[in-house]
């Protein structure tokens, strides 16, 4: 799995703004390119809600339940944070289930 966390900022000046973390596989076709292949997108982050400054991903896949849980540290908005200031450190785990990224609270 590789993973990518990115930033959409919005138009017109203004400073709002959403992180997506992706999740891809890696494939190799018949000639022996590789490529990658997205699996999905999910959003993580954004202006008054948290931020993922840096991804140091962690993996752990259960074989039994074919899950994987993805947990990575952010920064979310508390108390008296400015709204693109977050200063609470939290863990955010994914949950990789069938194709598919949700957040477990």
């Amino acid at each position: 799995l590789v993973f990518v966390v990115f930033t959409v900022e919005g138009f017109g000046g203004g400073n709002n703004h959403t992180q997506y973390f992706a999740a891809f596989t890696p494939e190799t076709d018949e000639k022996g390119n590789q490529h990658f292949s997205l699996i999905d997108v999910i959003p993580i982050a954004g202006k008054g809600w948290r931020g993922v400054m840096t991804l140091n991903a962690k993996v752990t896949r259960n074989p039994k339940s074919n899950e994987t849980l993805i947990a990575f540290d952010g920064l979310e908005v508390a108390g008296d944070d400015a709204p693109n200031f977050p200063g609470k450190k939290v863990t955010i785990n994914l949950l990789l289930k069938g194709g598919r990224l949700v957040e477990q609270k």
